[in-house]
């Protein structure tokens, strides 16, 4: 998609140039754009995310990845702002609604993965992992899935430990 965006205020671009040492520019979604999400799966708007606002993976389903992976990778290949601790692998597949704490979550639709998880976040590196492998054992219709996107609440608090329900 193109999004047009905002830049932030000079000063909070020096904050973040400061506390990372590169120089860094913060952009944003002004609230008065209202960007959709694929109806097909779900009614909501998001902003800056794929697609949703959204994307859930347990840490026990990267562990099953990496058990079959000769160089693991972390999950920061895969970008989701929200990791289930504990469980079963791919056990975010089997759910449509969740609870994290008092917060209620539907999970819409698998993720399909992008050549973006081949590159490592930190050096810049590529390679064909961890995408074919997942496409051994993670491909539907075309496409490797890996993780589930989801809708949730706007506003609201997560914390690190907030019981997971469904």
């Amino acid at each position: 998609d193109i999004m047009t965006v905002q830049e932030a205020e000079p000063d909070i671009h020096a904050w973040f140039t400061a506390h990372t040492g590169m120089d860094l520019r913060l952009v944003y979604m002004p609230d008065r754009l209202l960007r959709a999400t694929d109806r097909a799966y779900a009614e909501g708007i998001t902003s800056l995310s794929d697609g949703y606002p959204y994307l859930i993976i347990s840490q026990a389903s990267l562990d099953d990845l990496n058990g079959r992976l000769e160089i693991p990778v972390p999950m920061d290949r895969f970008r989701p702002n929200l990791v289930i601790a504990g469980g079963t692998p791919y056990q975010e597949d089997d759910r449509n609604r969740i609870m994290i704490g008092n917060h209620p979550f539907l999970l819409v639709k698998p993720c399909a993965r992008c050549v973006v998880t081949t590159t490592d976040q930190r050096t810049g590196t590529r390679s064909k992992e961890p995408l074919r492998t997942l496409a051994t054992y993670r491909a539907r219709d075309g496409k490797v899935l890996f993780g589930m996107n989801a809708m949730g609440p706007a506003t609201g608090v997560l914390r690190v430990g907030d019981l997971v329900s469904s």
